[in-house]
């Protein structure tokens, strides 16, 4: 299991006040880790980032720094 930072769980803590729980988001997270790749990175950057999922498919690896 991937280990988040206290960035990482300060945001999650703000999305899951925008309309998830704090156990709802992490269930989320958690089942999108244990899906194969490239899906459960994809879910959990959603998740993590609050992108929309147009927006994450058209990002360019220059965005991502």
């Amino acid at each position: 299991m991937a280990t988040l930072s206290r960035a990482d769980v300060e945001h999650v803590a703000h999305l899951a006040r925008l309309g998830l729980t704090d156990d709802e988001l992490g269930k989320v997270i958690q089942t999108a880790l244990a899906l194969p790749p490239p899906y459960g990175q994809i879910v959990t950057m959603l998740a993590l980032t609050g992108q929309r999922r147009i927006e994450v498919a058209h990002m360019r690896w220059e965005e991502l720094d």
